[in-house]
């Protein structure tokens, strides 16, 4: 959150991670709730929970699973948990029925599948191609459940919206147009997840494009409100302290919307 501090930058893109959030004092999606100025949602790049989950064996959860999932920067913002805590509760039990362990990378995750240690986990899509050659069996994937869940935002302050709305404005208009391009400019995009994800891998960079450009990020990029009250609600779960408000108080469309209403987006993917 320190990134809007600087009076040089209007706005952050932010995901879910585990750190921002213990930064932030467990304030869920980049947002302080710790009594300073408020942080503002000004858009989303996904309003999905998105984890695929693989299992070691092709059935469902039962009683007494135990699922691997990343390490945690705090024990109070159980992010990693997310995941796992939806699909148990999309197969029919509780966070009681099964025991979470935490561990790093995708890569130890699977390994531990494999010695027998867990009996499912929750991967990245790095992951997903992994878990796919190591023979596992997908057991459900949560961008397709629909599980309202902000995963990624832009941010900016209050008062920098109330002090120069243009700017923040345009930015909101690159984000989206950026979205356009990326949906229809493949090879370019490869490229710049390339250079990010720091891998070569082809089929990683493919499985990633198609799994988050071409079904989770939307083309008319709204706040969900469901979405950003189910991480608040869930950082609160973990974290009583954490203060209890809701994602109204944290959201603002209205850029978006003059976007969407004016036939801005509309018209990019009519070209």
């Amino acid at each position: 959150m320190d990134t809007l501090s600087d009076r040089r930058r209007f706005v952050g893109l932010f995901s879910r991670s585990p750190a921002s959030c213990a930064k932030a004092r467990a304030c869920g999606p980049g947002l302080r709730l710790d009594g300073s100025e408020p942080d503002t949602v000004l858009g989303s790049a996904g309003s999905r929970a998105v984890s695929p989950v693989w299992t070691r064996r092709r059935r469902r959860f039962f009683r007494g699973s135990t699922i691997a999932i990343n390490a945690l920067a705090t024990k109070d913002a159980h992010f990693g948990a997310f995941g796992a805590s939806s699909s148990v509760l999309e197969l029919g039990l509780s966070e009681k029925d099964v025991s979470l362990i935490s561990m790093g990378t995708d890569t130890e995750r699977l390994s531990a599948m494999t010695q027998g240690v867990a009996d499912a986990t929750v991967v990245t899509i790095g992951g997903y191609v992994a878990a796919q050659k190591l023979g596992f069996h997908s057991l459900l994937d949560l961008s397709q459940a629909n599980v309202p869940y902000e995963a990624a935002s832009m941010i900016t302050t209050r008062t920098r919206i109330k002090e120069n709305p243009e700017m923040v404005g345009k930015f909101v208009k690159g984000f989206v147009a950026a979205i356009q391009y990326a949906q229809t400019h493949r090879e370019v995009t490869l490229k710049v997840l390339s250079k990010y994800m720091r891998t070569a891998d082809q089929e990683i960079l493919n499985a990633s494009y198609d799994y988050y450009v071409g079904r989770v990020i939307p083309r008319t990029p709204y706040v969900s409100e469901k979405g950003l009250q189910a991480v608040i609600d869930f950082v609160r779960q973990r974290n009583p302290q954490t203060p209890n408000v809701k994602a109204q108080d944290f959201m603002d469309n209205r850029f978006i919307k003059e976007l969407d209403e004016s036939g801005f987006i509309k018209s990019l993917y009519a070209k």
